[in-house]
């Protein structure tokens, strides 16, 4: 009996796979990017993680099914000020050489209306982990190309990123804003 029920497992595991295998995407690097946005001094200061990858499957008429990884590359940054892009990878701030990578798992999706939606999962930087939430528009979603734009409001601090002097917000504000735009073509099988 044991032998069956494990035998119906693996086939409904299966089942669920083959079910989902239309849903998975393919993000286009080139017309996608993760921006950043903190306020330093009293000054916005941007910035882009060049290097990332995802994956994706999603189904704005599937969403219970719906899930997306995404792995950010802290080691190369680009910023507006190039002392923002030197000292964001050192150890008071993402400390890459003890967390080269952040990562956001999200599968709890919920349709807002409009081609509004929002994804709510565990993000992680440096070695702490916390539930956030991405709200993004689906810009286009067809047969094989989706768009989306979204964004995130994190604390800087609840991740422990600015140590030392920087852990307060008398230079460096708290609050740092996640922008993300994917456009992704769909698998082929």
């Amino acid at each position: 009996m044991r032998y069956l029920y494990l035998i119906l497992c693996v086939l409904l595991s299966q089942t669920v796979r083959a079910g989902t295998e239309d849903m998975i995407w393919h993000m286009t690097p080139e017309d996608s990017h993760i921006g950043f946005s903190v306020n330093i001094q009293g000054t916005e200061s941007d910035g882009v993680f060049p290097k990332f990858t995802s994956r994706i499957v999603f189904d704005p008429a599937n969403l219970d099914d719906s899930r997306v990884e995404v792995v950010i590359d802290l080691s190369k940054i680009e910023a507006t000020y190039q002392d923002v892009e030197e000292n964001l990878p050192k150890e008071a701030w993402f400390d890459v050489a003890r967390f080269p990578i952040a990562t956001f798992k999200g599968g709890q999706f919920e349709a807002l209306g409009n081609q509004m939606y929002s994804v709510t999962g565990q993000l992680t930087i440096r070695d702490v982990t916390r539930t956030e939430t991405l709200h993004f528009s689906l810009l286009e979603y067809g047969a094989d190309l989706a768009r989306i734009e979204g964004k995130m409001k994190i604390s800087r601090l609840d991740y422990g990123v600015g140590q030392g002097d920087w852990s307060t917000v008398s230079f460096v504000g708290e609050d740092v804003f996640l922008d993300v735009a994917l456009t992704a073509t769909r698998r082929s099988k």
